[in-house]
């Protein structure tokens, strides 16, 4: 049996803290590819499962990396929401490093609003 094959036909689902599927995404591609870029919709994720969906083929899987942010009010952002972004109106900055997505608050500058 060729390695080739192995990943053919895998589902990748993620679940809530709830344990309900919020995602689910069949592969249905005809050769195996050597990268996989799945996006997934802004849902909370608990738990990600990835199955074969053949009895024939065993599921090989080098690496498997997953990204996200926390989800934090309106101008906080960190791990833990810890942190208060410095952006113009309480716009939004990103989770996770606190740059604003439009401009600086009065009296702050800098690439992260920081200065």
């Amino acid at each position: 049996r060729q390695l080739q094959s192995a990943m053919r036909g895998f589902k990748l689902e993620s679940f809530s803290e709830a344990g309900d599927v919020v995602f689910s995404y069949l592969d249905q591609h005809t050769t195996v590819q050597s990268v996989y870029n799945i996006s997934h919709t802004h849902l909370v994720v608990s738990m990600v499962v990835i199955t074969t969906t053949s009895l024939e083929n065993v599921l090989h899987i080098c690496e498997f990396e997953m990204y996200g942010d926390s989800l934090c009010p309106t101008g906080q952002y960190g791990r833990e929401c810890e942190h208060k972004c410095n952006c113009l109106e309480s716009d939004h900055c990103l989770v996770s490093t606190g740059r604003c997505t439009a401009e600086c608050a009065a009296g702050y500058k800098g690439n992260d609003c920081n200065t």
